[in-house]
């Protein structure tokens, strides 16, 4: 099991893109997809301070986790979902997806259906 794969993915605070990229690239994935939603200054047009997240952390944790899974046999991919608990600030980052695949079509397909 990989470094990433072992850690929890919910976390105190804004997440750290870095975090979530120290597994080194499987010889056999030609793509690396990422993504990170922020917390914008707007919601509907209003401004928005901050965000605050919420969670029952033992089923946060486990759905995260099926969400990967399902991502990983339904693309052949190897998927990292983690998101943050607490308060965030404008700017910082509030979810993460990582998607390692064999080639770039499966990689943006299966990054967009885990976000």
């Amino acid at each position: 099991m990989s470094e990433s794969k072992s850690q929890p993915r919910l976390r105190d605070g804004a997440l750290n893109l870095a975090d979530w990229l120290v597994d080194p690239q499987p010889a056999t994935a030609g793509a690396l997809n990422v993504f990170a939603g922020t917390v914008r200054n707007t919601h509907e047009g209003n401004a928005v301070s901050g965000m605050s997240y919420h969670a029952h952390r033992g089923l946060a944790e486990a759905r995260l986790r099926e969400i990967e899974a399902a991502a990983e046999a339904r693309f052949k991919v190897s998927a990292l979902v983690a998101h943050a608990v607490g308060k965030l600030a404008i700017g910082e980052i509030s979810v993460i997806v990582v998607i390692r695949g064999g080639h770039r079509a499966e990689g943006f397909e299966a990054c967009r259906w885990t976000i």
